[in-house]
């Protein structure tokens, strides 16, 4: 869908909106009066913030005029209550009651609420809960190390390196060629670090590493291919087994979603 045809819509909505609330009038004046408000970014003082500036806005019968309610980070925690409240309820005099400001506020500290032994129990599951998502975050990294191990594995196995000149000769190129691009890539590292609102470091590294890593498969390839009648073809009892376990790892590798299994749950449970 083209960008006119999605404002279009979005104008149709808007107009539809308008007419229920306020009339016919106001919503053919969409063009000349809209109206939105954004609320800004920073936590939970955001939050708190923009929670009170939404209800004064909202104690003038402002808020209900706005066409839009753009929210960002510590900001979307308010925008996030208006939006659900109104859903629920359908009705703006239903916002701010005492009960919800009361209910946010004995929940400012979301990661570890209440008081007392209650709040040190809390803190503990939080602890407790950081340190599992953390290991169930390493099982993505793992895969990537098992399929980088299990690939050497097959070529040294493959090509003798101990006792061909042309396995050895290969396993040079990707030993070296391998220490050449985790050589760039700590100096990219530690220059990222260092130029922090550089953005022309990591576009430049990242042009090195790629010709670095094509130089190192094309003559890896060449190599092999202009030698391969003086090596051994491996037999199915030596690729099946390697097979099976790459399948095995990229089908694990479907299942490490980040959102799944890292911190972000806890959070958002949290926060919700």
């Amino acid at each position: 869908m083209r960008y006119d045809e999605i404002i279009n819509k979005e104008d149709a909505r808007l107009k539809e909106r308008r007419r229920k609330m306020f009339g016919d009038e106001s919503a053919e004046k969409l063009k000349d009066n809209r109206f939105g408000i954004a609320l800004s970014g920073g936590g939970i003082r955001s939050a708190t913030i923009n929670l009170g500036l939404l209800k004064t806005l909202n104690r003038f019968g402002i808020l209900k005029k706005s066409d839009y309610l753009s929210t960002v980070s510590g900001g979307g925690y308010t925008g996030s209550y208006i939006q659900a409240t109104l859903k629920n309820e359908g009705s703006y005099d239903a916002l701010f009651r005492d009960e919800h400001i009361d209910y946010m506020r004995s929940r400012g500290e979301y990661l570890f609420p209440g008081t007392g032994l209650r709040k040190l129990w809390n803190q503990f599951v939080l602890i407790v809960s950081y340190l599992t998502s953390l290991l169930m975050s390493f099982v993505s990294p793992l895969i990537i190390i098992l399929f980088l191990t299990g690939i050497w594995m097959f070529i040294d196995e493959s090509f003798d390196s101990d006792t061909t000149a042309v396995g050895e000769d290969i396993s040079w190129f990707i030993k070296y060629g391998g220490l050449t691009v985790l050589g760039i890539l700590a100096v990219h590292y530690f220059l990222n670090v260092l130029f922090n609102f550089d953005l022309d470091v990591s576009s430049w590294f990242s042009k090195a590493e790629t010709a670095v890593v094509g130089v190192v498969l094309v003559i890896i390839a060449w190599f092999y291919f202009s030698n391969i009648h003086r090596m051994e073809v491996p037999g199915l009892d030596t690729i099946i087994p390697y097979l099976g376990f790459g399948l095995l790892l990229a089908i694990l590798g479907f299942f490490t979603n980040p959102n799944s299994t890292s911190f972000h749950r806890f959070y958002r449970k949290q926060l919700s």
